[in-house]
């Protein structure tokens, strides 16, 4: 982020350039993009995964993502996801549970963050 000039001079003027060159020094800012979409995942055997996707524009390999699962998410299923390709986000469903779990279809929200 560039920090316009002020356009008083002396001792204020100084400090102004000393906190621009601290915000220089953070980097680039964050992006954040997010999305909601319903997923309707079919039935997971015990102890396998399942994964969707989800278009996102913006998303880029590498990025961090979050995924809010719906509050009714099946006890026994754990949720992950990673940015698989420029704008497309894969969502990751784990059954841990000894039987098969066949999750209702229900919106769900990802959100990515970018460094760059």
């Amino acid at each position: 982020m560039r920090l316009p000039d002020p356009t008083y001079p002396g001792r204020a003027s100084e400090n102004f350039q000393a906190i621009r060159k601290n915000f220089e020094a953070l980097g680039p800012v964050i992006r954040t993009h997010t999305v909601t979409a319903v997923l309707d995942f079919a039935s997971i055997a015990a102890q396998t995964q399942s994964e969707l996707t989800v278009a996102l524009g913006g998303a880029q390999v590498g990025d961090a993502v979050s995924v809010g699962s719906p509050s009714s998410l099946e006890s026994g299923l754990s949720v992950t996801g990673y940015v698989s390709s420029l704008g497309v986000v894969t969502v990751r469903v784990v059954n841990s549970t000894a039987g098969a779990v066949n999750p209702a279809s229900a919106t769900w929200r990802v959100v990515v963050q970018g460094y760059g």
